[in-house]
């Protein structure tokens, strides 16, 4: 078990250090397409692979049987009359780890954004060398911890060494269009693409085999994959969801209208914006 956990961990580390390589010399948040001056969105859906890793560090921080833990796992049986062996298979099976998470709620989702913020301002502490990475389940790093200095530090901070703070959130309906549109007139591009006949959405017209892969539902002129089809996404504002999915029809999709939601669902997931907070900004 041991090994296993070891194992596990070094996974964590190598998605983590990952994040950080290339594009974020350039000062772009880990996994994200910068669309203007400091607002940066992921370039895909959030991932079963990168949901797994949040579940993990809950698991190893706060136990299996923890509220924390149990609060945050997906509705897998929103397959459920749909495609009975993803309730087992499509979140944790190898197979899917690049396909969209699904079966979220939007706090779950904030929450995730959240965790996702401590993390990589976690990361981007250990590489000045401030603290130690030690993921310790009796001290853990948060941001709040951390600006109220009750966290252990290897030398005194000058104000301007705790700046940028990313901040990892949903989008809001009209940052959602934003990204969508790619900057074309919706009015004569509904679907954020200068050629519709050239991409293919995964919509209820196109769909074969339910979701994709992130990186193989369409893309638009941001770079941004699966704006449009795929899933639909989770936006801020309570029980509305944007893009259509492969349960919905391409006209459903489009970047104006609203999808409706109550519940987690197999067609539903979420994809995050970051911002810095810089301390001239506050």
């Amino acid at each position: 078990m041991k090994t296993i956990n070891l194992v596990i961990q070094l996974f964590v580390v190598l998605l983590i250090l990952s994040s950080f390589s290339g594009k974020n010399k350039n000062n772009i948040p880990p996994g994200t397409v910068e669309l203007k001056e400091n607002f940066y969105v992921d370039e895909t859906e959030v991932r079963n692979v990168d949901y797994r890793e949040y579940l993990y560090w809950l698991y190893r921080i706060y136990g299996n049987s923890s509220t924390e833990y149990q609060n945050a796992l997906p509705d897998t049986n929103v397959w459920d009359c749909i495609n009975i062996r993803f309730i087992e298979k499509y979140l944790r099976h190898p197979h899917y780890a690049n396909y969209p998470v699904v079966g979220i709620s939007r706090e779950q989702a904030e929450n995730y954004c959240k965790w996702r913020s401590d993390r990589v301002y976690e990361w981007m502490m250990v590489e000045k060398k401030i603290i130690k990475w030690t993921q310790s389940k009796d001290t853990f790093f948060t941001i709040e911890k951390f600006l109220n200095g009750q966290y252990p530090t290897k030398r005194k901070l000058k104000k301007e060494e705790y700046y940028p703070i990313p901040q990892y959130s949903l989008l809001t309906k009209e940052e959602w269009e934003f990204a969508a549109a790619s900057n074309l007139d919706v009015s004569n591009y509904e679907f954020g693409v200068k050629d519709i006949k050239k991409i293919r959405f995964n919509v209820k017209e196109n769909c074969s085999e339910y979701c994709l892969p992130v990186d193989k539902s369409g893309i638009n002129e941001f770079k941004l994959y699966g704006m449009i089809g795929n899933l639909a996404e989770i936006v801020s504002e309570p029980n509305v969801s944007k893009g259509g999915s492969w349960f919905h029809s391409q006209t459903e999709g489009s970047i104006k209208k609203d999808i409706p939601y109550t519940k987690p669902m197999s067609w539903l997931g979420f994809r995050c914006k970051c911002v810095w907070k810089n301390r001239d900004k506050i």
